[in-house]
């Protein structure tokens, strides 16, 4: 009897682990044709190889259904004196001034690698913002610190990965190491 009882005990087992064997394959035959889109892409971008606003442009996919794309390729800043304005940007980003006879308009072209163009836009009166426009890499926060102190720039927040601070027309922007 107890001989029975043990080989009815394997029998049941095998079976079990027979049945769970075929629901396995039949999950694997189910998500063979499984092909990620997003994670891929997103992984790509995470990683650093997706370097240029050009390859973001074209790995993005209107698969959900609209025209635009999830990219920013300019930034506009309203300011009373554009020459006064480029003068201040380029010194905050470490770009050479420019020559132009332009008082309306500027747009800083930072490149593909960047992804975005800073445009500073005249106006004849600048409201300016309280929350930042937009944010910089800055990956050393109390070197940027002591950059924008010595440019005598007026700073309205610090802590240990983001400083804010203001543009001539008192726009807030924020450098950011995260």
């Amino acid at each position: 009897m107890l001989i029975r009882t043990v080989i009815g005990g394997v029998i049941y087992l095998a079976e079990n682990a027979r049945k769970q064997n075929e629901q396995n394959q039949l999950d694997l035959k189910v998500s063979e044709g499984y092909k990620p889109h997003v994670v891929p892409n997103a992984l790509k971008v995470i990683d650093g190889s997706i370097k240029t606003y050009k390859e973001a442009s074209e790995m993005v996919k209107q698969d959900i259904g609209t025209p635009i794309k999830p990219i920013v390729p300019a930034v506009f800043v309203y300011v009373t004196d554009v020459k006064k304005s480029i003068d201040w940007y380029c010194k905050v980003l470490g770009l050479p001034i420019p020559d132009t006879d332009r008082t309306d308009i500027h747009i800083f072209g930072l490149g593909e690698s960047q992804c975005s163009n800073i445009f500073l836009r005249r106006v004849d009166k600048v409201e300016p913002t309280t929350q930042p426009l937009f944010s910089l890499d800055a990956p050393n926060i109390e070197e940027t610190y002591q950059f924008l102190h010595k440019l005598n720039i007026v700073i309205e927040h610090k802590d240990d990965e983001v400083i804010w601070f203001k543009d001539p027309d008192g726009n807030v922007l924020m450098a950011c190491s995260i």
